[in-house]
């Protein structure tokens, strides 16, 4: 490919976070968008972040409806929501559809280097030299949110942001507020999921808000908010915290450092690796209950340390993932590698 950017496949979810991403990406180098098949000429490259859950009913049916739509074109993946072993049952189905997709890919990327470790581990890279490209999840924008502070005689808010559905985190965070709570002393504390529920998870999330209140937590979910909401309510909350089970790749930990906070993260390969990208930007914990307990009570007493002071450099910007997407769609010879 020269010159320009591969037309950007999009699938007609907005609110899905591939599929805002995929839309940011195209918007920062200019490219071509096409939500559905391409109506770009046949010799264009193709752009797909790809996660199977955004793309079919089934992992297999998912990378069908890719590939259908790329025909011939030059096929350029992004690979999202790589499977690891927590996917459990799913696994063994999920690696054979992304095994597929890489076959028949031309190139391909993760949004870390713990991504690409899962390729390695449960894919394998067939066909594919050099192991994939790793262009990490970008912060977008900088804004200058201005949520509500909490005020004297309020209740704390402990704040989980994204789409709700199992293993995100919250529970693990109920926890953590509950034997804060429990070891007396302490204001009343709020748990708020700062989203709805992901589409088939409106039990689970109902079932959470039941534990919560049999260990004495308020749990309220916002529902889904607009950007501009969701902006001011991450600025506003007393204490962020991102404690997923299984973390990969994170665009609410960005957004909780787009608007100026520090989030209390659970240490994991995947969260070094950010914090090693922009250091200071993360309040690293040890994944363990009484561990983030003790941190969120830290926040709680001292709201400075989940505020990233004024001018606080953010390395690894939209503009920079940007560059990084160009450099790497020049890295590949011009004519596809194999007829499909």
């Amino acid at each position: 490919m020269t010159g320009s950017a591969p037309v950007h496949l999009v699938p007609g979810q907005p609110r899905h976070g591939v599929s805002r991403y995929a839309g940011q990406v195209a918007e920062a180098v200019g490219a071509t968008v096409s939500l559905g098949v391409p109506w770009a000429p046949e010799q264009d490259d193709v752009q797909v972040h790809f996660t199977d859950r955004l793309w079919g009913e089934s992992p297999d049916r998912a990378v069908d409806e890719v590939l259908d739509a790329v025909g011939a074109r030059r096929l350029w993946v992004t690979l999202h929501d790589v499977p690891q072993a927590s996917d459990g049952a799913a696994l063994p189905g999920r690696c054979r559809a992304y095994g597929a997709l890489l076959d028949q890919a031309d190139a391909w990327a993760t949004s870390s280097h713990h991504e690409r470790h899962l390729v390695a581990e449960h894919i394998g890279a067939r066909g594919h030299d050099g192991g994939g490209a790793v262009i990490p999840l970008p912060i977008v924008g900088r804004r200058e949110a201005r949520g509500r502070r909490t005020r004297q005689g309020e209740a704390t808010t402990v704040g989980v942001a994204g789409f709700f559905y199992p293993g995100k985190g919250h529970r693990e965070v109920v926890d953590a507020v509950a034997s804060l709570t429990s070891a007396g002393g302490r204001r009343l504390i709020h748990v708020v999921a700062l989203g709805g529920a992901a589409p088939g998870h409106e039990a689970d999330l109902t079932e959470l808000i039941g534990y919560a209140e049999g260990r004495g937590v308020s749990l309220t979910s916002t529902g889904w908010l607009s950007d501009t909401a969701m902006d001011e309510a991450m600025a506003g909350v007393d204490v962020p915290v991102v404690a997923p089970r299984h973390l990969s790749a994170s665009g609410s930990l960005n957004s909780w450092i787009a608007v100026g906070r520090r989030p209390v993260v659970t240490a994991s390969d995947y969260t070094r690796e950010m914090e090693s990208l922009r250091p200071g930007c993360h309040l690293l914990v040890e994944d363990d209950p009484s561990a983030l307990a003790a941190v969120v009570g830290r926040a709680i007493e001292d709201p400075s340390l989940t505020r990233l002071p004024p001018g606080h450099v953010i390395p690894h910007m939209m503009a920079d993932a940007a560059e990084a997407y160009r450099t790497w769609w020049g890295t590949t010879p011009d004519e596809p590698t194999r007829a499909r």
